[in-house]
């Protein structure tokens, strides 16, 4: 953290280092939690600090009455799924989970599991490094033993750091109900008559939800396209794309769309299902997330002329060095012609 690219290549040459975009990783974000609603309506997004901001950098979710299937998806995206009497603990449950996995807290077992929890899962949770730096010196290894920590004590030491600790260790009997989420997706689909196979089949539909999207949408722009293939038997083929720009023009997202499509056909059927029946499509649904309202621009009220620098520039190319300025270098000269140099506007 805080190195400069040319320090962290210097010390990774294999690493590939890509820019952070923020909207991308809102859109996938946005994504995961309309599939998280699927499962319940109950949901709840935190920030890395749990206080209900919304932050990128860790994403918290919190569930009410998690379901089964859950773990399927939690181990297709490599999350941790933490069960616990209060969320406290079953945040601290899933940073101690692995990814993909669940850990589960009875509140029987609440205190024993604070007891060998490190104290460094904080860390995790929004805390500071000097903070947890000081817990282990002063010999506090694990969380259960700050559990006898008064507020005066973390406030004392830590100031605001240390009442949010202290509220996060000793949450609440009664904790406020997780509300209702509101998925930021647009999502539709198409039945099939009868099952199709050639992508010129699959395209005439993939317009129909493509132009019913975007006249729900209203001009916004979408960053993420999503294209699922409901085949027999419940097979299910997926493809998605995250743009590189948000955009709401219809001839380029149809562009991308069909290229899902393609790419979703071209995925090898399962091999109880080896035979062309397996490509078989009955139904087709386009999701588009990361939806953001257009940016206005303010227009000018008088065209702006060229800065003289550009004009200057330009007029190097065609007579370079010809363009020059007078610089003074004597204030009394001898001679006249020594007052002053020339020197080429554009270097």
């Amino acid at each position: 953290m805080g190195e400069s690219v040319a320090r962290a290549r210097s010390l990774a040459p294999n690493a590939e280092f890509l820019l952070r975009d923020r909207a991308i990783e809102i859109a996938v974000r946005d994504r995961i939690l309309s599939r998280l609603y699927t499962f319940t309506p109950k949901i709840l997004a935190l920030d890395e600090q749990g206080i209900g901001e919304k932050s990128i950098d860790s994403i918290w979710i919190l569930l009410d009455n998690p379901l089964k299937p859950l773990q399927t998806f939690a181990d297709k995206i490599n999350a941790r799924i933490g069960i616990g009497s209060h969320r406290s603990w079953a945040m601290l449950a899933a940073l101690h989970s692995d990814p993909g996995r669940t850990t589960r807290v009875p509140q029987t077992m609440t205190e024993p599991f604070l007891q060998q929890a490190p104290v460094a899962l904080l860390g995790s949770l929004g805390f500071g490094n000097d903070l947890i730096e000081k817990f282990l010196l002063f010999g506090l290894k694990a969380v259960g033993h700050l559990l006898y920590l008064t507020k005066h004590h973390l406030s004392a030491q830590f100031g605001k750091e240390g009442e949010r600790l202290f509220a996060f260790l000793h949450p609440p009997k009664s904790e406020s109900p997780i509300p209702n989420y509101n998925p930021r997706i647009a999502e539709t689909s198409f039945d099939f008559d009868w099952p199709v196979f050639e992508p010129h089949q699959l395209q005439p539909a993939l317009r129909i939800l493509l132009e019913r999207l975007l006249s729900r949408l209203n001009g916004q722009n979408v960053r993420y396209i999503e294209i699922r293939l409901q085949g027999r038997h419940g097979r299910v083929r997926e493809t998605s794309l995250i743009l590189k720009d948000p955009c709401s023009h219809f001839s380029l997202l149809f562009r991308a769309a069909k290229s899902l499509l393609q790419r979703a056909l071209a995925q090898d059927p399962s091999q109880q299902q080896a035979m062309s029946c397996g490509q078989a499509v009955e139904s087709i649904s386009l999701i588009l997330s990361g939806i953001t309202e257009q940016s206005t621009q303010q227009a000018e009220l008088f065209a702006r002329q060229p800065k003289i620098h550009t004009i200057a520039k330009s007029a190097n190319f065609r007579f370079p060095g010809k363009i020059v300025r007078p610089i003074q270098i004597a204030t009394n000269p001898f001679f006249p012609e020594e007052e002053y140099r020339f020197e080429p506007i554009v270097r």
